[in-house]
């Protein structure tokens, strides 16, 4: 049945009502008292509690603290120039305050740090044995000695060092080692828990690693080195009783003395000098590749003292016999000088420099090097010429007192040299010999007695050329005047001028470059070039598929080829070419829209393109020098530019002539165009030459071709030369001469070198 409500529930539940209001309205003392559980805040008290609670600030001072009533009851201020600390005290007598709570945070900061010894280190004035410092913290010894006589220490010496120890356990203890002077370097070590020590382990600075590597390499890998001076015979490492044999080993044999190996990579000539006497035998080098192995060799003749030897072309090791075994005169080491370079000079001491061989191997060259080389026309430096040397009749460069000879001079990439500025050498002829890369003689020229200059062709492969100025003579030649220069003319003489020809290799500037010594060079140097044109243009044998000859026929661009020592050459000109095609007759490479489709199909990435045709375009009779009216081939430039490529008439000029610069433009977009117009001729005025000339210039700067003005930009003019005999630079009156050519190379090239110079 239900369960009976009482009178006393009644009373229970009225009690129980009252105190849920009171809790939630508030009452006078801000406590409740349940009939049943522990008294509680009414919820207006509890939110005044916390409302009433103000945190912790900061003052500078107490007058500063004192000027503040806080708006919370509860308030804990700081103060920062004693470190004590105040709490804000609502009910104090006779009225609220701040009163310290007997805290200071400077105190308690302080009080830390003196019981942890990482802050507070201890200190040895005395010796101490490592093992016994066990306590965490740090521990200082106070000088060198004292760190010095410690036992079980670091192997540094003379440190002002620091010891961190962190105990992990009783037993398991590290210590790390801080050695701030000399060697910057850190060592730790642990004890095991069984009570055991371990070695020290060292983590060293970049310079200390530096110097434990180069120890190691030293002693143990057996390395030489080079010298930081110009002296790189080291006289403490020569080898006794070592001698260079003829057939370039090295032989174990008695009384002999051989150099060490010398690091000669990427040098082109070496000087030895300071020997003893030598009557009785050839003193012989060697030099070795990078992995050792023989490349050439060669010898001091007996007689000489000291003599120069060129380098060959992949040489990292040089090796000479600096003693003969059965030379009796004693050997100075300590005045021998082996130096880089064609002439000797002063003897100074070796020092040691950076590291070039281990154990026999020569390291990889990674060295910044420039190879230097004429930056103008003339190719002779006179300070580089060897007194008492002559070009034996072999090709040798042998000691001769009353003989003068040049240093070896790069010819790679010539076709031809012309030395000029010599004296008469009336005793016997002169020698010159042209060499490949490793020094092996392709063939010897001559220089007769009384000639003041020579021109020589130059063989495949030739990389040097070397000739004897003054040949066992009293003649006295004039270093000042010599000139050797690229092609088969003897111009006007013009100082030698140092230029850089390679940077690691990398070729930057043609000895052929002119006088100019701005810091621009011309990207025309050792560029990709692309030819079409007539017969003043044509070096190939097209018809048959020969594009890259430069001696099929002889025209201006041989020349250039040679001048700029183009590093890819094509030429797809042709005699009797012209842009108009007029008859059937015409060959498919007498057609300048052939030539460019020829190159546009080869393809590749040509530098520069030079569009050299209009000579077949002139459209007169030239007889007559007159415009005939009823035959007209030019076209015009309005009607050309006026047509869609696709309805170009290629019978006229004008039209033709607009298919191949666009074709070449839209082919090779990143090649530097030129475009070169007629050249004057005997048979006709330049004037009339005007006529299609003008609209063939128009078109050629419509498509951004840098023009180059042959008709009336350079040394070839009608009125010195005679139609169909041979003229000033013309053969016929109308293509140019061997001396023609040389002047329109010169011309061309400056206009190339010029465009090409950013």
């Amino acid at each position: 049945m239900a369960d009976i409500v009482t009178k006393e529930d009644l009373e229970n539940a009225s009690i129980d009502a009252k105190d849920l209001g009171e809790c939630v309205n508030g009452n006078e003392t801000g406590i409740i008292t349940p009939r049943l559980g522990d008294p509680y805040p009414t919820l207006p008290a509890a939110i005044a509690s916390v409302e009433n609670k103000g945190g912790y600030i900061t003052i500078p001072n107490l007058t500063a603290l004192n000027a503040i009533v806080p708006e919370f009851n509860h308030q804990v201020a700081r103060n920062d120039e004693t470190g004590d600390e105040y709490r804000w005290d609502p009910n104090a007598i006779p009225s609220a305050k701040w009163v310290p709570t007997g805290k200071n945070y400077l105190n308690d900061a302080k009080a830390y740090a003196d019981e942890n010894g990482m802050f507070k280190p201890k200190t040895y004035a005395s010796a101490v044995d490592f093992n016994t410092l066990t306590t965490y913290g740090t521990h200082t010894l106070l000088n060198g000695t004292v760190w010095n006589d410690s036992t079980n220490r670091p192997e540094q010496t003379a440190q002002w060092g620091h010891v961190l120890v962190f105990p992990t356990t009783a037993n398991v203890i590290t210590q790390v080692a801080i050695m701030g002077n000399v060697t910057k370097t850190f060592a730790m070590r642990l004890r095991t828990d069984t009570g055991v020590w371990q070695s020290w382990g060292y983590f060293h600075s970049f310079d200390k690693v530096l110097e434990l590597l180069k120890a190691d390499i030293v002693n143990v890998m057996s390395a030489q080195r080079t010298s930081s001076t110009i002296n790189q015979l080291n006289p403490v490492k020569v080898l006794t009783n070592y001698e260079v044999r003829s057939d370039g080993t090295l032989s174990n044999t008695a009384n002999a003395v051989s150099s060490d190996l010398i690091y000669c990579f990427n040098k082109d000539s070496i000087y030895v000098s300071g020997l003893q006497a030598n009557n009785a035998a050839t003193r012989y080098y060697r030099f070795l590749n990078q992995n050792g192995l023989l490349i050439s060799g060669g010898g001091i003749a007996s007689g000489s003292n000291e003599g120069y030897i060129p380098v060959p072309s992949g040489a990292y090791s040089f090796q000479i016999t600096l003693k003969s075994s059965n030379n009796l005169n004693a050997l100075d080491a300590s005045i021998a000088q082996v130096e880089f370079g064609t002439t000797k000079t002063p003897y100074i001491g070796y020092d040691y420099g950076a590291i070039s061989h281990i154990n026999g191997i020569a390291l990889a060259d990674t060295q910044f090097s420039l190879n230097s080389a004429a930056a103008g026309k003339n190719l002779f430096d006179k300070s580089t010429a060897l007194n008492g040397y002559e070009v034996y009749s072999d090709g040798r460069v042998l000691v001769q007192a009353s003989s003068i000879t040049s240093a070896p001079i790069i010819v790679s990439g010539l076709s031809n040299i012309t030395i000029s500025g010599l004296v008469q050498n009336p005793e016997l002829v002169r020698y010159g010999a042209f060499k490949d890369s490793s020094g092996v003689v392709l063939s010897v020229v001559q220089i007769p007695k009384t000639a003041t200059s020579a021109t020589f062709t130059i063989p495949a492969n030739a990389v040097t050329f070397q000739f004897s100025i003054k040949q066992r003579s009293a003649s006295t030649p004039d270093l000042n005047v010599i000139q050797v220069e690229s092609g088969t003319n003897v111009t006007s003489y013009t100082a030698f001028i140092r230029g850089i020809s390679a940077i690691n290799g990398l070729q930057i500037v043609s000895r052929n470059s002119g006088g100019s010594s701005g810091g621009l060079i011309s990207r025309a140097f050792g560029a990709i070039g692309y030819f079409a044109g007539d017969s003043r243009v044509q070096t190939s044998n097209v018809d048959v598929g020969d594009y890259s000859s430069a001696s099929y026929v002889s025209n201006y661009p041989k020349f250039i080829k040679d001048t700029l020592k183009l590093s890819g050459f094509m030429n797809l000109a042709k005699s009797g070419a012209s842009f108009a095609e007029t008859t059937s007759a015409q060959l498919p490479f007498q057609k300048m829209r052939h030539q460019v489709q020829t190159a546009i199909d080869i393809g590749g990435n040509p530098t520069f393109f030079m569009l050299d045709a209009g000579t077949n375009d002139m459209n007169w009779y030239r007889s007559n020098q007159a415009l005939q009216v009823p035959i007209d081939t030019l076209g015009s430039y309005e009607t050309a530019m006026s047509k869609d490529i696709a309805d170009l008439d290629f019978s006229k000029t004008a039209e033709a002539m607009r298919w191949c610069l666009f074709k070449i433009r839209e082919a090779f977009p990143n090649a530097v165009c030129f475009y070169a117009t007629q050249t004057q001729r005997a048979d006709t005025d330049p004037v009339y030459q005007e006529i299609s000339n003008n609209v063939m210039v128009k078109l050629a700067k419509r498509y951004g071709f840098t023009v180059i003005d042959g008709l009336y930009g350079f040394e070839i003019i009608k009125d010195f030369e005679v139609w169909e005999a041979s003229g000033r630079y013309l053969s016929d009156g109308l293509h140019p001469n061997l001396t023609g050519q040389q002047v329109m190379c010169n011309f061309y090239s400056s206009q190339i070198i010029q465009r090409m110079t950013y």
